[in-house]
């Protein structure tokens, strides 16, 4: 759990450098220039990965080989239709994709404009507002990870985690006239 937390936090940097960042170096130089300064940081980051990230290390007691053999011998479509039919597959993405939702509608889609317009904050304010939203998950995901590894348990740090989401994100929708 604390990994799959650490991996949602590099998700998460992504959407936040998305926000402010962006937002305030587009008001230095311009949407174009932003977006070419985009291009080239995803370039670096390109060249980054080639440079660092390699298939597979070298193992010398053949582990990597026999799982190799082992699905091939079951084949793409044998491990597909088995991943399918696993109800708590499907539990476990309904509840990422319920949990991630107000995250990028609020974070991503249509939260800056919903907090200038409704609430009336600068076009920086509601990037900073929307970032908070990805710090929070960026905080929040190894946390709670390393929280139900250690306890041994994912159901209530889950329930934990929705409880928690909903009474933030309630009053940021619905009541009027927040502070920043």
């Amino acid at each position: 759990a604390f990994v799959t937390g650490g991996i949602v936090t590099m998700a998460m940097l992504g959407g936040m450098v998305a926000q402010t960042p962006m937002a305030i170096l587009s008001e230095a130089v311009g949407w174009r220039h932003a977006m070419l300064c985009n291009g080239i940081l995803g370039l670096v980051v390109i060249v980054l990965i080639f440079l660092v990230v390699r298939d597979c290390p070298k193992v010398e007691d053949g582990h990597v080989e026999q799982e190799h053999k082992h699905l091939e011998k079951y084949g793409v479509l044998h491990s597909l239709s088995h991943v399918v039919k696993n109800k708590n597959k499907w539990f476990g993405g309904l509840y990422t994709m319920l949990m991630n939702l107000p995250i990028f509608i609020l974070g991503a889609l249509w939260g800056m404009i919903y907090l200038e317009r409704v609430h009336g904050i600068s076009h920086a304010q509601a990037s900073y507002v929307a970032s908070m939203l990805f710090i929070g998950v960026i905080f929040g995901s190894p946390a709670f990870g390393w929280f139900s590894d250690k306890i041994h348990s994912r159901r209530m740090p889950m329930f934990i985690g929705a409880i928690t989401s909903l009474i933030v994100i309630l009053p940021i929708l619905y009541v009027p006239h927040l502070s920043m």
